[in-house]
C-alpha cells in the first residue's frame, strides 16, 4: 500500500469526522473503513464511481481508481495478520472493529494490504 495514503487514511479514521457503518462503502448514514478511503481519495481528486451521490459497492473492486491510487492489492483490504477474517472489510462489517482498531491494523499491516 502507498504509505502516504495509509497515513492519510489512518488520520481520517481517527478524526471522528466519519460515522461508521457496514456492508456498503458509503450511504446517508456514514462510511465503512474502505468508504473513508474512497472519500479521502475523492478529496485528493481520484475519480470515484457514484450512484445517487453514494459510493457504490462494499469493496474496492468497484473502485479501481481508488484501489490503484492507494496501492491496494485486494478490494477488501486483505492483510497477513493472523485472524479468522484477515481483511479490513470483514473487520468492519462482521467483527465489530471500531475505526480506531482498524487504523491500528492498517498501521501494523500497511505493507501487506
Amino acid at each position: 500500500m502507498n504509505k502516504d495514503v495509509a497515513v492519510k487514511w489512518v488520520k481520517a479514521l481517527r478524526s471522528g469526522e466519519y460515522t461508521q457503518i457496514g456492508h456498503t462503502l458509503q450511504n446517508s448514514q456514514g462510511y465503512c473503513c474502505l468508504g473513508v478511503l474512497c472519500k479521502i481519495g475523492g478529496i485528493d481528486g481520484v475519480l470515484i464511481n457514484t450512484l445517487s451521490g453514494q459510493i457504490k459497492g462494499g469493496a474496492l473492486d468497484d473502485q479501481p481508481a481508488i484501489k490503484k491510487w492507494a496501492g491496494m492489492r485486494t478490494g477488501s483490504g486483505k492483510f497477513k495478520f493472523k485472524h479468522q477474517n484477515n481483511n479490513l472489510m470483514a473487520l468492519n462489517d462482521h467483527e465489530g472493529y471500531t475505526f480506531e482498531q482498524i487504523a491500528d491494523v492498517i498501521e501494523k499491516e500497511w505493507e501487506n494490504l
